[in-house]
């Protein structure tokens, strides 16, 4: 893990000084990390009417035009900041996209600002998974489900902690908990509650089959 986290610290530093060639493994490595968090952050019913990997592909291409900007402190950073840009993605795809407006598949070419080169990022290079929810596996529909089911603030801190790696600290900052350990708590409740909602719908799956 250290070594995979200074790759990614490079990439990033070698992007910021203008290196086009460190984009592409870059936002490769981070695109199922943020197309889960897309999934979860759509929930059921946006998931229906919009492609989770073209929400993906416009947080990648608001991220290339504001590299610049983004202030590099650790590898949990990045995430929250792509999570953050993904957000914004997903508000606007809430106000003016609709069903029947949706391309399911559609490439969004990341266009380097000022120049002539796009970046592609593949989904079918960026790990075992499809890019939206059609084939997905039972255990990985199992879980969304039970990360629908929670209360949105427990919701909110599974999220951060174990989709963006967040410090306690700062999960507690941001969700207005008291303290670190506060969010910890949270954090323990949420997870017995997942694995209730998990249980319960495999109980529910299999009386139904």
């Amino acid at each position: 893990m250290p070594d995979d986290i200074g790759l990614t610290l490079q990439l990033v530093r070698r992007a910021q000084a203008g290196d086009r060639d460190a984009l592409q493994p870059l936002f490769e490595r981070y695109y199922q990390r943020v197309l889960r968090i897309v999934r979860v952050r759509l929930g059921p019913p946006l998931r229906s009417r919009l492609d989770s990997g073209d929400i993906v592909q416009e947080t990648f291409l608001a991220a290339l035009q504001g590299f610049n900007r983004f202030e590099l402190r650790d590898e949990a950073a990045l995430i929250h900041w792509l999570s953050v840009l993904a957000e914004n993605r997903i508000r606007d795809a809430a106000d003016f996209h609709h069903a029947d407006k949706r391309h399911p598949g559609r490439e969004v070419p990341l266009v380097l600002p000022g120049g002539s080169g796009s970046i592609h990022v593949d989904p079918a290079s960026t790990g075992p998974g499809p890019a939206d929810g059609v084939a997905l596996g039972e255990d990985v529909q199992r879980l969304e489900a039970a990360l629908d089911g929670l209360p949105e603030d427990l919701r909110e801190i599974i999220l951060l902690r174990n989709y963006a790696n967040m410090e306690w600290k700062a999960i507690a900052a941001k969700v207005g908990k008291p303290s670190g350990d506060a969010a910890r708590m949270a954090h323990g409740k949420a997870l017995l509650l997942m694995a209730e909602l998990m249980r319960n719908g495999a109980l529910d799956g299999g009386a139904a089959g």
